[in-house]
């Protein structure tokens, strides 16, 4: 397994936001994030790639899309377990991370599959839809 990952930070000068937005769990990478809700005591959260498909799984949709697993938005306060406050050990836990996600063959294979699907469905959409604009005289 290529050891990805992606990183986001919620940072915010009114009331903390605790909202990851955009989380891809289709590709199937270790999310990382950096919160830092007063300011002063920054922690970061490593989420190995499996965990964040479990937790997309139990959406009904995406952010912006049908499909959750495209993108959602993941909540800090749900990701408790993941928290690492010792910065020192982020490197650690990422790579435990991508090592612990890297057993679940089947379930890397589900969201590779999941993502050439919706590929393949927004190429196919953007050609039909082609066609009726074009007999329309509308492209």
């Amino acid at each position: 397994m290529t050891q990805s990952w992606t990183a986001t930070s919620l940072r915010s000068s009114g009331p903390p936001k605790t909202t990851l937005n955009q989380v891809r769990a289709v590709k199937y990478i270790v999310l990382i994030a950096y919160y830092c809700p007063d300011g002063i005591s920054p922690c970061w959260y490593v989420v190995p790639a499996h965990r964040v498909v479990a937790l997309v799984a139990r959406k009904t949709r995406g952010q912006h899309t049908e499909n959750p697993f495209e993108s959602a938005t993941l909540n800090i306060r749900d990701l408790a377990d993941y928290r690492v406050d010792d910065e020192t050990q982020l490197r650690t836990q990422v790579l435990a991370a991508v090592h612990d996600s890297a057993r679940y063959t089947d379930l890397q294979a589900e969201m590779a599959r999941i993502l050439r699907e919706s590929r393949s469905l927004a190429s196919d959409s953007r050609e039909r839809v082609s066609v009726v604009l074009h007999r329309h005289g509308l492209a």
